[in-house]
């Protein structure tokens, strides 16, 4: 009966690796997907007595040793650098190394994203594209002209014929990043794996 469950284990495990990478497939086009991979463990074995005693002057061992199959150790997020590629948005952002987005999502909470193409409200505040708002919390003026983002994040522009600085984008880094949950929307949420 133990061989059942062990095949068993083997084919969730096998399906549960079919379904992550089906969906990493499915997002291959969304901008800033980080691709998922199912982590497996083996378990521990059985060590059983053979039903069939040894031939005259064999000396083979008389157990079998049964595992249980394969265990989901997790599903872990490959945060490694993708490709960035130049757009015509001077707030289509790309972060060249490591680092997250933070934005403040409907519910009032944080969360964070690799995704950088943001985009005004009605108000002119930066938004990712599902309408989070960009921390700080930074507005752009109506009107405004000669947008730029430089490097280090400092935001200025023309406003009314008068350069000025508009704010400041700000990275968080995570000391182990493949410990952030995922929540939906390439938003990643802290956890106590993560560190912070």
């Amino acid at each position: 009966m133990s061989l059942i469950g062990t095949a068993a284990a083997g084919l969730r495990a096998q399906q549960l690796e079919i379904d992550t990478v089906g969906n990493n497939i499915a997002n291959v086009n969304t901008l800033g997907f980080k691709q998922n991979q199912a982590d497996f463990a083996e378990t521990l074995a059985t060590m059983v007595n053979s039903a069939n005693p040894p031939a005259a002057g064999n000396q083979a061992n008389l157990t079998v040793s049964i595992g249980a199959g394969a265990l989901t150790n997790g599903i872990g997020t490959d945060f490694s650098q993708g490709t960035l590629l130049p757009t015509d948005s001077p707030l289509d952002l790309g972060i060249d190394g490591e680092g997250f987005f933070p934005v403040r999502t409907p519910d009032g909470n944080t969360a964070y994203t690799r995704v950088g193409n943001f985009h005004t409200d009605g108000a002119g505040n930066l938004t990712d594209s599902q309408g989070n708002f960009l921390l700080p919390e930074t507005s752009i003026p109506a009107g405004t002209t000669d947008l730029t983002i430089s490097e280090d994040g400092i935001i200025t522009g023309n406003v009314n014929g008068t350069e000025q600085t508009l704010g400041q984008i700000n990275l968080a880094g995570f000391q182990n990043p493949e410990g952030l949950q995922t929540i939906g929307n390439n938003l990643y949420t802290p956890t106590a794996d993560s560190g912070g």
